[in-house]
């Protein structure tokens, strides 16, 4: 069960962008030390027996049809039923997987909501 680090994450090079365009007046904040970021969780997630790369979550992240679920879920509690009409449901599963296993979402019966850390 591995934890991921911020070390194992890719630089987005994003601030460097922002100044070369003349921003210099912005906060940056690494997403592994706020609390608001809808971040990963493992590598290794517990009871599980799947491996994720430390990029998983941003190439999840990547899909919109991702972000609407748990945009959906984030904003009520959702039943599968309902969260079906976003997306087939073998991606729907497989989406309700990964983010159960980085507790972002729990399951409770057949209702989805937000993980405790994110209440």
């Amino acid at each position: 069960m591995d934890f991921i680090h911020e070390s194992e994450v890719e630089k987005d090079g994003f601030d460097l962008m922002f100044r070369r365009q003349g921003w210099s007046d912005f906060e940056y904040k690494s997403p592994y030390m706020d609390p608001n970021v809808i971040k990963p969780r493992w590598i290794n997630p517990p009871h599980s027996g799947k491996k994720y790369s430390p990029q998983a979550f941003y190439d999840y992240f990547g899909d919109n049809t991702f972000r609407k679920i748990l945009r959906a879920i984030f904003s009520n509690p959702r039943t599968y039923e309902q969260l079906k009409g976003s997306c087939e449901e073998q991606k729907l599963d497989s989406y309700l997987t990964f983010m159960q296993e980085q507790e972002i979402v729990l399951q409770d019966g057949d209702v989805w909501r937000k993980g405790s850390k994110y209440e």
